[in-house]
């Protein structure tokens, strides 16, 4: 290595002086398991043995708690939530239902009238509701602008209220 001026610096190595007893220090710390083992340790290899099918109980006990899995179970929670949906929302079964409609019920409910009388009274009604979006939209755009007045009337006083001073005055 060379210094700011282009000296060389003097490169010393520390020497370790025994270096076997560092080497089993080293030894020492790795030759243990990281973790100690939480079992018991058996000390006679005939001591631990296979099972005898003999030594093996069965609890033949029905389980005292059943899960609600069961078919009957299922379905009870399910009328209860039917029940409560019900409540909640004020309708039953038969109105969430699809009903089958004959084809001649649907013609009379989504048919257009054909004579010269309900076009009419058509026309008139959507004349009547343009007539009133317009009304909607021309009161929104009075307010509008008159909300732009108002802004334009207060960046007005400001702008005479800011004007002889300077930017460090502020």
């Amino acid at each position: 290595m060379r210094r700011f001026k282009g000296q060389k610096v003097d490169q010393t190595v520390d020497i370790i002086l025994n270096p076997k007893s560092s080497v089993a220090h080293l030894e020492g710390t790795f030759a243990k398991p990281p973790f100690p083992d939480s079992s018991p340790i058996v000390k006679d290899s005939n001591e631990f043995a296979a099972p005898d099918i003999d030594d093996i109980e069965i609890d033949d006990e029905p389980p005292l708690h059943t899960a609600p899995s069961s078919s009957c179970d299922v379905r009870s929670i399910k009328r209860a939530k039917g029940a409560e949906r019900e409540q909640l929302l004020g309708m039953s079964d038969d109105d969430m239902k699809p009903r089958l409609r004959t084809p001649d019920e649907i013609r009379a409910n989504y048919r257009k009238a054909e004579d010269a009388t309900s076009i009419a009274a058509d026309a008139r009604n959507k004349l009547a509701e343009r007539q009133e979006k317009l009304e909607r939209i021309s009161r929104r755009t009075a307010e509008l602008q008159s909300g732009a007045e108002d802004f334009s009337s207060l960046a007005d006083e400001l702008v005479k209220a800011m004007e002889n001073r300077k930017w460090w005055q502020i």
